[in-house]
């Protein structure tokens, strides 16, 4: 074998290599733009549902509205009607969670540090003790 049929066959080989590369990348642009297609399907369809459901959610708040008038010509009043649930939105009331309450621990501990210390440099022969944090969270050693 020749060193110009070498090289033409290393030519070769190299060209198929990238050929081969060169197609995977075909085939993955190939999937992305079928992914890109289904996404834009996808948000075609939801925007149609949207505004479909839109002219009936409209719709069913006039109804809404049309009924809490109603009741309130019946003789409910707004305050009564808030309280079993309905306000005149049509909306559900919503009710805020309470804040979670403090624990007595941190109340403790500010008491504790109001508290006078007494050292040995003050002349007294007691010295004050404080609970370690450790006692305080029920981590005893």
């Amino acid at each position: 074998m020749t060193t110009e049929t070498k090289k033409v066959q290393a030519v070769e080989r190299a060209q198929q290599l990238f050929e081969d590369r060169i197609e995977a990348v075909r085939l993955l642009a190939d999937t992305r733009a079928t992914v890109d297609r289904v996404r834009a399907e996808r948000d075609e369809r939801i925007a149609a549902v949207e505004r479909e459901t839109a002219a009936e959610i409209a719709d069913a708040e006039r109804d809404d509205s049309r009924q809490y008038q109603a009741a309130l010509k019946a003789g409910w009043t707004t305050d009564e009607l808030k309280k079993i649930g309905f306000t005149q939105s049509g909306k559900p009331t919503r009710t805020r969670k309470r804040a979670a309450s403090k624990t007595a621990a941190p109340e403790a501990a500010e008491a504790r540090r109001a508290e006078p210390v007494a050292t040995a440099a003050s002349g007294s022969d007691t010295v004050a003790s404080t609970p370690s944090v450790s006692s305080q969270f029920g981590n005893h050693a």
